[in-house]
């Protein structure tokens, strides 16, 4: 193996094909499972306690939701602060996993003790959420410092697999064995959770820094490299576009829970989570074995998507055939599977050196922009206001989505220059 002294000469890919080990993926999956048991258990504990423990209003339970959603928002400073604040000779990422991950354990203490709503109460929750950005954004700062070009689809196949599968986990831990084993019991399961996902993170390798004795990027170059460049720009578009499409989910559920019931709600969502899981861990494997994200290979994805969230369709109206009901969201669940692993494998190559967390964290940031607020917006328009039906009304996700699929060629090219100017 080439040493580090003459690592510093090699270019940044190079670099880290050079750190990089196979079990690397193991620890990404194993790290977003934790996550996925974490973040749809906490879902369903603030859901179950606003409505059913603290019984507070609608109006309340909005403003504790926006309360909470804003470490959310402020997720790529935290990723700035371990791209450009070091500590020591323990590196850019593992102190603020390590921070993370022990500052969960008072913040769900609180969670854990206090039975009535208050202010102490909401201060907890709003902590579990710091921490999670804490750590969620500087693991994504992590994967990426360490992942190779190469291996960017098959790290997101296994990091989306690992994080469904923990959500379909976790929503069976809040949702059906609250009841025998008590909520309680359910906190410290997620507390455990959160806490190991952080210490999980810190068996990565870090990539060392280029340069003598590891000196970093100054900032403006590295913000220069990072956001000066047409592919940065195409990559937001991209986030908003291609991912936002997925937004469409968010529709799905109420519309299946006002047509069906909770059990059946239920096993949907779980099939659901599912097929994302096993969806992102093949096409994770499938992609790189195809040759990675050339344009043609997404075209192919594109299309694959929208045929398999086709039987949407044959779900509407007939909403009393539950087999069909949990079929169509399988199927949705491999699509939004294969439309996830590409969207983070491809933002994660563009992310340039020394600014990684933070450029990250603002493609995450406009991505959840365009599921959350854009696409939820269009569908209900044409679905409610215009009137063709919530159903019908996904599918005007599919040209959001092209214009994503737009982006890819220029992105791409993007990535050659900068790898090409590296050498």
């Amino acid at each position: 193996m080439t040493s580090i002294d003459q690592g510093v000469s090699l270019t940044l890919d190079q670099r880290k094909e050079q750190n990089f080990r196979n079990y690397f993926f193991y620890i990404e999956a194993l790290f977003y499972f934790f996550q996925g048991v974490y973040t749809a258990g906490i879902q369903v504990y603030v859901a179950y306690y606003t409505t059913q423990v603290f019984k507070l209003d609608y109006a309340t339970i909005a403003s504790i939701n926006a309360a909470i959603g804003i470490p959310l928002y402020l997720k790529m400073f935290t990723g700035l602060l371990s791209d450009r604040v070091p500590v020591g000779k323990f590196g850019r990422r593992k102190p603020y996993l390590f921070l993370g991950g022990i500052l969960f354990i008072p913040a769900f203490i609180g969670i854990a003790t206090i039975k009535t709503y208050s202010n102490i109460w909401l201060v907890s929750l709003i902590a579990c959420f710091a921490c999670f950005v804490i750590v969620d954004g500087t693991a994504d700062a992590l994967t990426v410092d360490v992942t190779p070009d190469e291996y960017t689809g098959k790290m997101q196949g296994f990091a989306n697999g690992g994080r469904y599968l923990g959500m379909a986990v976790g929503i069976i831990l809040a949702s059906v064995l609250s009841k025998s084993i008590g909520w309680n019991t359910v906190i410290a399961i997620l507390a455990i959770a959160a806490v190991g996902q952080a210490f999980v993170a810190l068996l990565f390798k870090e990539v060392p820094e280029a340069g003598e004795k590891g000196t970093l990027i100054p900032i403006k170059s590295a913000l220069k490299i990072g956001l000066g460049n047409k592919g940065a720009w195409m990559g937001l578009v991209f986030a908003v576009c291609f991912m936002g499409s997925m937004g469409l989910a968010n529709m799905v559920g109420p519309v299946v829970m006002t047509e069906t019931n909770e059990a059946v709600y239920g096993m949907a969502n779980m099939a659901h989570y599912i097929g994302i899981a096993v969806s992102a861990f093949v096409a994770g494997q499938l992609i790189t074995k195809m040759g990675g994200f050339t344009n043609r290979n997404i075209w192919i994805m594109f299309i694959a998507t929208w045929v398999l969230i086709s039987p949407l369709l044959l779900m509407d109206g007939r909403w009393d055939n539950t087999a069909l009901v949990i079929f169509a969201h399988v199927t949705m669940g491999i699509a939004r599977g294969i439309v996830t692993l590409i969207t983070y494998a491809i933002l994660m190559r563009l992310c340039s050196e020394a600014i990684e967390g933070f450029m990250f964290s603002i493609f995450t940031s406009v991505m959840n922009l365009g599921t959350g607020a854009i696409a939820p917006k269009v569908i209900a328009y044409f679905g409610e206001t215009v009137g063709i039906g919530m159903i019908p009304a996904l599918f005007t996700m599919m040209p959001l989505m092209l214009i994503g699929v737009l982006m890819i060629p220029g992105i791409n090219r993007s990535v050659e220059q900068r790898i090409a100017l590296q050498k």
